[in-house]
């Protein structure tokens, strides 16, 4: 017995000894990798937003000028720490890696956890961080970092200092430091030294310079010179796709577009742009209502069209009441390319998508198609095949982007089919989760009244799983919580008022980043409308929607127009010169800050998920935590 005791004592203490010994939140193993190793990583999430995750995510965001790949580790749990390798390509020059637990992301403060590579030897060193530079003007922000010109341009200089090869390289992302630092100034001098100091320009390089001065500068005369040089030396190059996408832009016959994107796709097929244009293409289709000709573009360019917009096509044939039996050829075309992209993809994966990511994001695409699908089955009366589809709608969509109207739709059919135990099944999943709406709490009482012959116990029914919901979405919230001083600002609002962000001290305040042509920011308009309505009742709430980023000539009457015809009582300031934006270091829309009576940014919301009566709760329980 003794010596059965001494061997499991042996066998703890040997297991005791094993486990490394982790000072730092995030260390590395080797010290000081070089490109093509293997890295181990070792994160403490103690102090992290991740400290009570059951399961946490590692992405690799590899770089080379920007990010080239995206390696995803589920990281095994090691005791006081987590714990993951991968391995870099012998190309990359820098590795900026980020934790993510569900929807929860660690990004060391949005400055990113930064592996530099190969700093045993100065040359390859210097141009890891000149990655990291780059990344800090906007390619890095799949990886979590914020945008940061001022430190950027600082970075940039000292390294160019000593390599005027590494200048030329990584020039324009200079470049744009310089822009967003807003010292347009240096901007103008360093183009014109870099313009007259070269006299063996590369395409890519006039291409850059030519939008420096166009766009930025506004040097229109300089920015032609520049084209015409380079037309001179490589008349089939960067201008000669920019003149097919100019007359492509301006066709009006949309015959005569393709006949020009054909030319496109012959002379260019690699480049991003042509890539894009086929989603933007059968986009520009379905919203001139051209519904017949889809299925012919589809049938020409349908393999290097996203599933996603194949949806986007039926659904507005649907939404218009238009030719039900066309929408669900579009919708099947989608069910069988979104299935197949699915199971075996054949588009190319997004460098900044992890392979997790990738498939989610596939199953999502093919998520919405069952869901058009389901809904003209619906139409048609199909139920149990609507039911069926519907469900596995559901299923794709639920964990990477809700849809509301997916949810409450799949309620209603149940509902219709009369299958009262699968609606209370599904509608408490979707209220514990926070996805619930209006209809689907009406189906749900239908079907406890019928189920328990009649309302008795309903509502003590209810408010566990409303509990349920709420203590979820609190602990959600908790790992949100940021306590960072909010940038004051001085905007004029549609009445021509100024006003300050000082003004509402000893408030909460809401500040809503928005602009008009922003889809997602306005389906949340509904729900930030309630919002307001309810929790600004009391006096100690602000809620302050910032009109930015804005592509209109006259942005004043552009954004009173909006808000007059939506008949919204929202308080909007004008973000005119995008200077507000930037301070508060926005990287997408909408986003919103909840600000403290003490004037600190306590939570960042980024995005809309898709639920009107969610974002309501959200706010709710962030003011409920800072008080």
């Amino acid at each position: 017995m003794r010596k059965t005791i001494l061997f499991i004592l042996m066998i703890l203490f040997a297991a005791a000894c094993s486990q490394k010994e982790i000072k730092n939140e995030f260390t590395i193993e080797p010290e000081n990798p070089n490109s093509g190793e293997e890295i181990t990583v070792y994160f403490k999430a103690d102090s992290s937003a991740l400290n009570l995750s059951e399961e946490v995510t590692m992405n690799a965001y590899l770089f080379d000028e920007e990010i080239t790949e995206t390696i995803g580790t589920e990281m095994n749990n090691e005791g006081n720490y987590w714990k993951a390798t991968f391995k870099t390509n012998p190309e990359s020059k820098l590795v900026i890696v980020k934790f993510l637990s569900g929807e929860t992301e660690e990004t060391n403060d949005g400055k990113g956890f930064v592996i530099y590579l190969n700093k045993s030897n100065p040359e390859l060193y210097a141009e890891s961080k000149a990655n990291y530079a780059a990344a800090l003007i906007g390619e890095g922000r799949a990886a979590g970092l914020e945008r940061d010109f001022e430190n950027a341009k600082s970075e940039f200089e000292t390294l160019f200092s000593q390599s005027e090869n590494l200048k030329r390289k990584y020039f324009y992302s200079y470049l744009r430091s310089l822009q967003g630092a807003d010292d347009i100034q240096a901007l103008q001098t360093e183009a014109d030294a870099f313009t007259s100091n070269n006299s063996d320009l590369t395409d890519e390089e006039y291409y850059n310079l030519y939008n420096v001065y166009q766009n930025i500068l506004g040097n229109a005369e300089k920015a032609e010179q520049l084209k015409t040089s380079a037309l001179e030396k490589n008349p089939n190059g960067k201008f000669k796709l920019l003149e097919l996408s100019n007359q492509l832009r301006n066709e009006a016959d949309f015959d005569k577009k393709l006949i020009l994107f054909d030319e496109m796709i012959k002379s260019f097929p690699e480049e991003d742009l042509v890539k894009s244009m086929y989603d933007n293409l059968l986009v520009q289709l379905s919203r001139a209502g051209m519904h017949e000709k889809v299925l012919e573009y589809l049938e020409k360019y349908g393999t290097s069209v996203s599933p996603y917009y194949r949806f986007f096509a039926a659904r507005n044939i649907v939404d218009a009441n238009g030719d039900l039996a066309l929408a669900e050829k579009i919708a099947l075309n989608g069910l069988q390319f979104g299935k197949s992209e699915y199971e075996n993809p054949t588009l190319e994966k997004p460098v900044s998508s992890s392979d997790k990511e990738w498939k989610d994001s596939r199953g999502f695409e093919y998520g919405m198609n069952l869901f058009i699908h389901g809904r003209i089955l619906h139409k048609n009366g199909n139920l149990e095949q609507a039911a069926k589809e519907l469900k596995e709608a559901v299923d794709l969509t639920m964990d990477y982007y809700p849809q509301e109207a997916l949810n409450s739709l799949y309620i209603t059919v149940l509902s219709e089919l009369g299958n009262h135990d699968e609606i209370m099944a599904a509608s408490e999943e979707f209220i514990k989760t926070g996805n619930s709406s209006e209809v689907i709490l009406e189906k749900l009482k239908e079907a406890y009244i019928a189920k328990n012959n009649g309302v008795k116990g309903f509502d003590e029914y209810m408010s566990k799983y409303s509990e349920m919901a709420k203590e979820l979405l609190v602990a959600e919230m908790k790992k949100e919580l940021i306590n960072e001083p909010a940038p004051n600002f001085t905007l004029t609002d549609l009445e021509g008022k100024e006003v300050s962000l000082s003004d509402f001290k000893g408030k909460n305040v809401i500040v809503d980043f928005w602009a008009t042509w922003c889809g997602p920011c306005l389906n949340s308009f509904p729900g930030m409308k309630l919002a307001q309505e309810k929790l600004e009742a009391d006096g100690s709430t602000k809620f302050l929607f910032v009109n930015t980023w804005e592509r209109v000539e006259d942005k004043l009457q552009n954004a009173k127009d909006f808000i007059a015809k939506n008949n919204y009582p929202f308080h909007v300031l004008m973000d005119t010169e995008n200077n507000v934006v930037g301070e508060y270091k926005v990287t997408g829309i909408p986003t919103k800050f909840i600000i403290d009576k003490e004037g600190n940014i306590r939570f960042r919301s980024v995005g809309f998920r898709g639920n009107t009566h969610k974002i309501v709760d959200e706010i709710e329980v962030m003011l409920s935590l800072i008080q």
